[in-house]
């Protein structure tokens, strides 16, 4: 898997390294989808399969979500904060799933779990997200906008 938004010549680069490194068959997919694929598979050891495809669903959701603030917003900062706010795109995939699932009200019942699982990870994106500019930009020696 490769990060969102690498260029053209960074994703040949890497199926190149692959291949020379001695795979025979090179398929990219960006980190953001491979991490929702993980997420459907921890639901299936999870025991909770029924959630597999809301799971993958939401989370390519908060992808799209993702690239397009990526290429609309300016700074680091405005990136960082639309960002930890793509939790609500989660929130509401699995709430319209629930409402499918059982009804408008057992949804509203989960619905405080959800919020709150967005908040921590939008805290947690927060946190981690300087520091992982940092190495990122020390790693592709690129400069921090």
């Amino acid at each position: 898997c490769i990060p969102s938004g690498v260029t053209e010549v960074e994703r040949r680069n890497v199926h190149d390294v692959a291949i020379e490194a001695g795979a025979k068959y090179v398929s990219l997919i960006e980190e953001p989808m491979a991490a929702a694929i993980g997420a459907g598979l921890a639901d299936v050891m999870l025991g909770s399969a029924i959630y597999v495809i809301p799971t993958i669903v939401t989370k390519t959701l908060v992808v799209i979500f993702a690239k397009g603030i990526m290429r609309l917003a300016k700074t680091n900062l405005m990136q960082d904060l639309l960002i930890s706010l793509s939790g609500v795109v989660n929130i509401l995939g699995y709430f319209v799933f629930e409402c499918f699932m059982t009804s408008v009200a057992g949804a509203a019942s989960g619905i405080l779990f959800n919020v709150l699982q967005a908040l921590a990870s939008a805290v947690v994106f927060v946190i981690i997200s300087a520091p992982a500019r940092k190495i990122y930009n020390r790693v592709t020696k690129t400069d921090d906008k």
